[in-house]
C-alpha cells in the first residue's frame, strides 16, 4: 500500500507512571493506526523529559537533544512499548510528547493525535507570609517610586503636558505603545512643563505643585523615566492627578532581561516591541542569547556554515528539531549584522543596553555539527549534556578552536558596541575533555589537574582575547568555579542565592539572575495544567516580589531570563513574561521598605485588566 496516499492516523496513547520509592518514572506508550502498516516505520515527537540512563524493551530509540526517534515493527495496526528508570517526574502538561509524526519510507505522516496522561498529584501550593505595609502614598505606576510627599488634591489637566523635549515625546511614544487606550499626554494646551539636568540630582525629581510641573534630571536616561512615571500617573488619575512631589532612582544599576532567541527565534518588530516593555518598566539591559545547542541566530561572514546548516532544525538537517518545533519542518533563522545593527540603536533610543551572548564552550552542538573540523578526530570521551546533546562542548587544546574563538570575537566586536560580551560557559557536561589526547597533553603541558583547572585555563584565555579587543567579559557562574585571573570579569549567578554570595566573598561583580525567582520560562503555579518547565517546581509572581537579593556593593544588579524551550507563539512569551516582568522590575528599581506586595497586587488587577497592548 501507498501510504502516502492513504488516510491514514494515529493515535498515540501515553501514561506516565511515578515510582516515589525510588524517585524513578516510566513512560507506557501505545499507538494505534487505523490501517495495518506493512513496512517498519520510525515514531518521532520531541520530549524535555531527562532520559539519561533510561532503558527500553524489545525497541530502538534515538534521542538527539529532545528529539526522539523510535522504530517500530511492520504488520501491525497496534504497537505497545515503554521507557523505564527516567530521573524524571512528569508533573506538566509541558513534559507530554509534541509535534509527533510518523516516518514510513521517508514519508511523512503528521495526522497524530497524542492523549497524554499522568499520575502527578501536585503538592500544596505554598503560602508566603507577607507583613503588612503602609499603605499611603503608592500611585499605579510599575515600578514604584521610591520618595513620594506632600501629595494632596488633584487638578483636572484633560489636555495633559506643554513640552518640548525629545525625551518626553519618547515617553509619549513608549506609553502609547505598551498602554491601551493611552491618549497623547502632549499638548500644547496643556500644563506647562520645566525641564533640566542637574547633576546634583540622584535620579530624577518631579515637583507638581500647584503653579506648574518643574522635572529635573541627573541625565538624559532618568529624564526618560521621570516623563515615563508623570505619564503614567496621569493615566490612571483619569487625567487629574494629585500635586505631589517626587524623588525616584534606581535600586540597582543592572536591570536586564535575557531573551533566548535560539529555542524561539524572534523577528526584530518582536524584538523591538518587547525593548518598549523594558523602557515602560525602566529596565536598561536586554541580553540576547545566540547561540545554544539548537542554533546559531547570528550573520557569520568568517564561517558561512553556521548559518548554512547552524540556524536552522529540521528532521533531515544536521540540527535535529528541538522542544516545540515543527519537527518534520524546517524552522529557525538568523539575524543579519544590518538588523542587529538597526535593533541596537533603536534600544539606545530608549537608554537599553544589548548585551551579546555565544556560547563558546559548553551548549555548542550547532557549532560542532557546523563546523566539524573543531572536533578533535581521536578524542573519544563519552558524555551527555543535561539537556540530551553528546558532542556539545569545544575542545580548549586545539588550535583551530582558539582560531574560531578568536574569529568570532573579532567579526561582532564591532557590531556590539556595549563593553560586555557574553561568552557562556555553563553546564559542561562531565566527562568531556577526559578521553581528549590534545586535552591530556595541554594539562600536562600546564600542570593543570582537573578538567575544572582545564575550564579555568579556557576561561582566562577567552577573557584574554576579549581583553586584546576592547571588551570586558562576562561568563556564567560556572567559569568562576576556578580562580579567573580577572576579578573585574562580571559573573551571573543563577543556580541560587548561596552562590552569589560566595561569588561576591571572591571579589567579582555579579549580577544575580536566581532561577528560583528570576526564571520566566517555571511554571507559575504548582499545577499540571499550569505550562512550563518546573525543576524549580513554580514560580509565581508572589515569589518574584518578595525575592531576597544578596546585598553586597559587588552585586551590579539583577536579570530574569525567558528561555525558550515551551515557547510557541507571541501570545506564550506574553504570558510567561506578565505579570511576573512587572514584579521583577519592581525588585530591580524599587527599594525594599518601598515595596508592598498586597498594593502591587492591587496595581497589577489594574494594569492587566485590558491595559497591555502585547501583540501589534
Amino acid at each position: 500500500m501507498d501510504h502516502s496516499k492513504a488516510n491514514l492516523y494515529f493515535k498515540l496513547f501515553c501514561d506516565a507512571k511515578y515510582d516515589h520509592r525510588n524517585a524513578i518514572s516510566s513512560l507506557e506508550f501505545e499507538l494505534v493506526c487505523n490501517q495495518k502498516i506493512f513496512s517498519p516505520f520510525y515514531l518521532c515527537f520531541t520530549c524535555l523529559a531527562y532520559f539519561t540512563g533510561a532503558r527500553t524493551e524489545k525497541i530502538q530509540y534515538e534521542k538527539i537533544g529532545s528529539f526522539f526517534r523510535i522504530e517500530l515493527s511492520k504488520n501491525r495496526k497496534e504497537w505497545k512499548f515503554s521507557i523505564h528508570d527516567i530521573s524524571y517526574q512528569f508533573s506538566s502538561i509541558t513534559d507530554s510528547p509534541q509535534n509527533p509524526f510518523v516516518d514510513i519510507n521517508e514519508r511523512i505522516i503528521d495526522n497524530v493525535e497524542v492523549i497524554f496522561s499522568s499520575d502527578y498529584v501536585p503538592e500544596v501550593e505554598e503560602n508566603l507570609y507577607l507583613e503588612a505595609k503602609i499603605t499611603e502614598n503608592y500611585f499605579p505606576v510599575f515600578p514604584q517610586v521610591n520618595n513620594i510627599s506632600n501629595v494632596h488634591g488633584n487638578i483636572d489637566l484633560h489636555y495633559g503636558f506643554n513640552i518640548k523635549n525629545i525625551n518626553a515625546n519618547k515617553a509619549n511614544f513608549i506609553l502609547r505603545s505598551t498602554l491601551k487606550n493611552f491618549e497623547s499626554m502632549l499638548d500644547d494646551e496643556g500644563i506647562q512643563v520645566d525641564c533640566r539636568l542637574d547633576e546634583t540630582v540622584k535620579g530624577y525629581e518631579i515637583d507638581h505643585n500647584r503653579q506648574k510641573i518643574i522635572i529635573k534630571s541627573e541625565d538624559e536616561c532618568h529624564e526618560l523615566y521621570a516623563f515615563l512615571t508623570l505619564g503614567q500617573i496621569w493615566h490612571h488619575s483619569k487625567k487629574k492627578p494629585p500635586y505631589f512631589l517626587i524623588r525616584d532612582r534606581a535600586e540597582y544599576q543592572w536591570r536586564g532581561l535575557l531573551i533566548d532567541t535560539v529555542r524561539r527565534f524572534y523577528t526584530i518588530p518582536e524584538l523591538k516591541k518587547l525593548i518598549l516593555f523594558l523602557a515602560l518598566l525602566k529596565l536598561n539591559k536586554l541580553q540576547l542569547h545566540l547561540s545554544n545547542d539548537e542554533g546559531w541566530r547570528m550573520e557569520n561572514s568568517s564561517y558561512p556554515q553556521l548559518n548554512r546548516y547552524g540556524s536552522y532544525s529540521g528532521y533531515k538537517l544536521k540540527i535535529k528539531p528541538h522542544f516545540l518545533s515543527a519537527s518534520h519542518e524546517i524552522s529557525g533563522g538568523f539575524y543579519t549584522k544590518e538588523e542587529i545593527y538597526n535593533l541596537i540603536n533603536y534600544a539606545k533610543r530608549f537608554y537599553i543596553d544589548i548585551v551579546p551572548e555565544f556560547n563558546l564552550l559548553a551548549h555548542a552542538h550547532a557549532i560542532l555539527q557546523s563546523l566539524p573540523q573543531l572536533i578533535e578526530k581521536e578524542d573519544h570521551s563519552s558524555y551527555i549534556s543535561v539537556q540530551g546533546y553528546t558532542q556539545n562542548t569545544l575542545n580548549p587544546a586545539l588550535s583551530s578552536t582558539w582560531e574560531f574563538i578568536d574569529n568570532i570575537i573579532h567579526e561582532y566586536n564591532d557590531i556590539f558596541p556595549f563593553c560586555y560580551f557574553h561568552v557562556g560557559f555553563d553546564e559542561r557536561p562531565e566527562g568531556s575533555w577526559k578521553a581528549s589526547p590534545a586535552c591530556q597533553e595541554l594539562m600536562r603541558n600546564n600542570n593543570l589537574k582537573t578538567m575544572g583547572d582545564l575550564q579555568t585555563y579556557a576561561a582566562n584565555k577567552v577573557a584574554d582575547i576579549l581583553k586584546r579587543y576592547g571588551k570586558k567579559t562576562a561568563f556564567w557562574e560556572e567559569a568562576a568555579k576556578g580562580d579567573l585571573n580577572d576579578r573585574s570579569t562580571l559573573i551571573f549567578s543563577w543556580s541560587n542565592e548561596e552562590i552569589t554570595e560566595e561569588l561576591v566573598e571572591k571579589g567579582y561583580q555579579i549580577v544575580a539572575s536566581p532561577a528560583q525567582s528570576f526564571y520566566f520560562d517555571i511554571r507559575e503555579k504548582n499545577r499540571f495544567d499550569s505550562p512550563g518547565l518546573h525543576w524549580v517546581d513554580s514560580l509565581s509572581i508572589d515569589k518574584v516580589y518578595l525575592a531576597e537579593v544578596v546585598c553586597h556593593p559587588n552585586v551590579m544588579g539583577i536579570q530574569c531570563a525567558l528561555w525558550g524551550e515551551t515557547l510557541t507563539s507571541q501570545y506564550s512569551v506574553y504570558k510567561m513574561l506578565f505579570p511576573r516582568l512587572l514584579a521583577f522590575s519592581e525588585v530591580a528599581w524599587t527599594r525594599n521598605n518601598r515595596r508592598n506586595l498586597a498594593q502591587f497586587k492591587k496595581h497589577v488587577d489594574c494594569f492587566m485588566e485590558g491595559e497591555l497592548s502585547f501583540f501589534n
